[in-house]
């Protein structure tokens, strides 16, 4: 294979990032861009878990019918640069201690005032390919996602890409409220667990380590101080927190149905020291957890007075 291989040279890049950063870092140096796009009257469907996984699919068909014949396979795409359907949905290669390099994309959908938004957000230079992801999301919805068997195609009234070279941190040394608005999914071997804070803000310790290589960066940061911080700090389970849910989704790559489980809840979080707080803060772009491409894990925390 020629040295411009797309695939090949994106994989080694992500291999072997140019930088290193820690959590402090991270938050002031965080690329990322949101592709939202509001579907008419759409809202009723946000009610199912599936969706977000529904919206992707529809996604990735678009970007297969674009894509090169390697890539439609599930190889390293030779063209250069590699097509989107390579980037987006490839396999990627793993870091130390054998974590797989996650999608540089999560997907998400919910609604408001009747309405649905379909939101994809991309990291780090993937989003270079953001005009491109939505010009086929527009696609993907306008020609129809498939709601349990039923094609169900959807009227894009807006769409809007915003880009964010950092993220927000609440100020320091205040409770926060940390609030799913997804099923967190958490597995332990073969079983999903009724997970607490504690295993969302471990999820995220190798979550961040692993798409700060989007970042052109290894993330370097006390990470068993972190976990310990996460397990042992004083939190307050509000609401309905402990929810679990459980559903199933089909997959068409493997022609069967997958039985899905998560957690949903809310937890008052006492004063996280600056670590702690500066994870859960990028987390909030990536999600926590498994199967965040499908739109799992979506979180968001504000300081509580």
């Amino acid at each position: 294979m020629s040295p411009d291989h797309g695939g090949l040279h994106l994989r080694q890049r992500l291999a072997a990032p140019m930088r290193t950063m820690d959590l402090a870092g991270a938050v002031d140096n965080w690329h990322h861009v949101r592709i939202a796009v509001r579907c008419a009257g759409g809202g009723a469907l946000a009610a199912d878990p599936r969706l977000a996984g529904w919206v992707r699919g529809a996604l990735g068909r678009q970007l297969e019918a674009q894509a090169s014949g390697a890539a439609r396979t599930g190889q390293p795409c030779p063209w250069q640069p590699p097509c989107v359907l390579d980037v987006t949905f490839g396999q990627h290669g793993k870091i130390k201690g054998g974590a797989e390099i996650p999608k540089p994309y999560v997907t998400a959908a919910w609604a408001d005032s009747g309405d649905l938004i379909c939101e994809i957000t991309l990291f780090g230079f993937a989003a270079d390919l953001a005009e491109a992801v939505a010009e086929a999301l527009v696609r993907a919805l306008r020609q129809g996602v498939n709601v349990n068997g039923d094609w169900q195609t959807l009227e894009c009234r807006d769409r809007s890409i915003r880009s964010f070279a950092q993220v927000s941190v609440p100020p320091a040394g205040t409770p926060l409220l940390v609030r799913m608005h997804t099923p967190l999914s958490i597995r332990r071997g073969d079983q999903a667990i009724a997970a607490g804070f504690g295993d969302l803000a471990s999820s995220l310790t190798l979550r961040l380590e692993a798409i700060a290589r989007w970042q052109d960066a290894a993330l370097v940061a006390p990470w068993e101080q972190v976990v310990a911080q996460g397990r042992t700090i004083a939190t307050h389970a509000v609401a309905d927190s402990g929810q679990q849910s459980r559903w199933s989704r089909g997959s068409r790559r493997q022609d069967r149905s997958i039985p899905m489980a998560g957690t949903l809840g809310q937890w008052l979080v006492d004063c996280p020291p600056p670590e702690l707080l500066h994870l859960l803060a990028l987390g909030q772009t990536t999600h926590a957890g498994g199967r965040t491409t499908l739109g799992l894990g979506r979180y968001s925390i504000q300081a509580f007075d």
